[in-house]
């Protein structure tokens, strides 16, 4: 009944499709290549179904944003009658990835006309719709820190027919370093979704750091599904922001609005998308850590590799970790002298650079920069 529901709801689409399609189809805009109204994931996941057709040149083409001659139609059509020349951003007469770099993502979010539903099928947790998973790499973390969330589909209860996929998400970008940019998004292009021998995959992400909003869109290119896959789709990667003034503790999001998943014939199959949380946790300000009884120093700062560098607090810290300036944990020899007293021996191949040396007492966390000099480049 709901594989039913899904193929019934995904004809009326085409079809709605096909009809706004007919009204417009003396013209062209470079990127919407389902002729929708708006380029999005969706037309990646098109693209990607059109991928190496070959047709006439379209007479005079360029990549701007206006409406242009379609041109002589070519032999292939989309499910629903949509022309193939549709896909060819450019007009060079051919359907490849400078379609999707030179129009797809140059006019991603554009609009024309009035755009109609793309077709986002999002599954409910009762239905027993396969899933798209998000995984933390930390469930806390602090300001300045790397954290990493991996996107996988299905699984192997829930395995799908995969040939492409896009889903459109939301996030704290205040909480995102570089004014919410510093977010991206890599394929795992070697994965189940490529299996050896067969074509690579065409990818788009497309972030908007000051709404804190991005999309991903994967896709196959050689007009044949993977039946039955699940797996790591790709990882995200995001950068906390190293500032967050007058928070003790506060918590990132990263959710799942919109999500679609398709065939080599583009047959939707409903996803139930996900949401992460990561705690954050601000270091306390130094002035707040005497008043509990903690005063950390480090000496000597800036220190060389190979040498010993000192940390002495008047209160035991349950632990003391350091962290390059990505967030990610340095593997450099610490030892505990005595009560007050720690000590870090920097090899002598650590790379030059400042890193953070975080104190971590129950609920209290201090950070301190510190300088190694003369190292590695």
């Amino acid at each position: 009944m709901v594989l039913s529901r899904i193929v019934l709801s995904t004809y009326w689409l085409w079809l709605m499709l096909w009809c706004v399609s007919a009204g417009r189809a003396q013209v062209l805009w470079p990127g919407d290549v389902n002729n929708s109204g708006l380029v999005n994931g969706v037309d990646v996941l098109w693209l990607g179904v059109a991928f190496g057709a070959e047709g006439p040149v379209r007479p005079g083409a360029s990549t701007l944003w206006q409406p242009q001659p379609l041109g002589v139609p070519w032999v292939g059509q989309f499910p629903g009658g949509l022309n193939y020349a549709y896909a060819d951003g450019n007009g060079n007469g051919e359907v490849d990835d400078d379609d999707l770099e030179d129009a797809i993502f140059v006019h991603f979010g554009k609009t024309h006309g009035t755009p109609v539903p793309d077709g986002y099928l999002n599954g409910s947790a009762q239905s027993g719709a396969p899933r798209l998973r998000l995984i933390a790499s930390a469930g806390e973390v602090v300001p300045g820190q790397l954290v990493t969330v991996r996107a996988e589909l299905g699984s192997a209860e829930e395995p799908v027919d995969f040939y492409g996929l896009t889903f459109a998400a939301q996030y704290r970008a205040d909480l995102v370093d570089d004014g919410g940019q510093a977010i991206a998004f890599d394929e795992d292009d070697d994965g189940w979704m490529v299996p050896e021998s067969d074509k690579p995959l065409e990818d788009l992400f497309f972030r908007n750091g000051a709404e804190g909003t991005c999309e991903v869109a994967v896709t196959r290119t050689n007009q044949v599904s993977v039946q039955g896959g699940f797996g790591l789709v790709g990882t995200f990667s995001i950068i906390i922001e190293d500032i967050i003034v007058g928070l003790v503790r506060d918590t990132f999001v990263l959710q799942i609005d919109s999500v679609l998943l398709v065939s080599h014939n583009l047959m939707a199959t409903a996803v139930v998308p996900d949401t992460v949380r990561i705690v954050v946790r601000n270091p306390l300000s130094a002035a707040s850590l005497e008043a509990a009884g903690l005063r950390p120093h480090a000496f000597p700062n800036p220190v060389g590799p190979g040498s010993p560098m000192w940390f002495t607090a008047s209160a035991t810290p349950g632990r003391l970790e350091v962290v390059d300036m990505l967030g990610r944990r340095v593997d450099v020899p610490v030892r505990r002298v005595d009560d007050v007293r720690w000590r870090i021996d920097w090899p002598p191949t650590v790379p030059s650079g400042v890193y953070t040396v975080f104190f971590i007492q129950s609920e209290r966390i201090y950070a301190t920069r510190v300088q190694v000099t003369g190292g590695l480049p």
